[in-house]
């Protein structure tokens, strides 16, 4: 990707995306070639050494794990588009997940995490956010930074209110909300604040 334009390079990134998927024991054979890794289903709790070596990847799948922390590690993963951690035993993400700039898509799906960092708002291209069955009793207010978001998935949580801020999701086209404590009132009070935005709450 150095020989390209920025624009160039990350068109070539994202066709990189749609390409074969490495597992876990093919992935550091020839780091250079690997744009996207499919980890999902390996006992991990941790992403696996030598990921810095994965100097081009921009998709990789953690989905069903057993990762309880996100640690500093991740920083060196800085051309990520896409994130799948779904269904594994994060409590919380550190401040290190604002590092990857270039995020896109990021799947939080049936992971115990109660908020999100400040850290979350420097993910100014992220379209699409997945915090589906987490047991979110609060809006995370971080997401209100999320200027580019077109997508947000908060179904299935203990979520009775969102705060005004969700104003400033100008660019939101699908906000999901079923299976929330949300009331009558509350639901109005969110379509207003939402004009533009399809939201699903039942």
């Amino acid at each position: 990707a150095m020989h390209y334009g920025k624009k160039e390079a990350a068109v070539k990134l994202e066709k990189g995306c749609m390409g074969e998927c490495f597992p876990l024991d093919g992935a550091f054979e020839e780091p250079e070639i690997v744009y996207c890794a499919d980890f999902s289903s390996k006992v991990l709790t941790d992403l696996p050494a030598g990921c810095n070596k994965l100097i081009y990847l921009v998709k990789i799948n953690m989905f069903n794990n057993k990762l309880t922390t996100f640690s500093k590690e991740w920083e060196s993963l800085d051309k990520l588009l896409s994130l799948d951690l779904g269904s594994n035993k994060l409590t919380a993400l550190s401040p290190s997940i604002g590092k990857l700039i270039h995020l896109k898509e990021l799947n939080l799906n049936k992971n115990p995490i109660k908020t999100l960092p400040l850290e979350i708002g420097n993910l100014k291209q992220l379209q699409t956010l997945t915090l589906r069955q987490n047991g979110l009793t609060e809006f995370p207010p971080s997401i209100a930074m999320l200027t580019s978001l077109e997508n947000l998935d908060l179904a299935l949580n203990k979520l009775t209110t969102l705060p005004m801020e969700i104003a400033n999701l100008k660019n939101l086209k699908t906000l999901t909300l079923v299976g929330n404590e949300l009331s009558s009132a509350e639901q109005k009070k969110i379509k207003a604040l939402l004009p533009k935005t399809i939201i699903y709450f039942e």
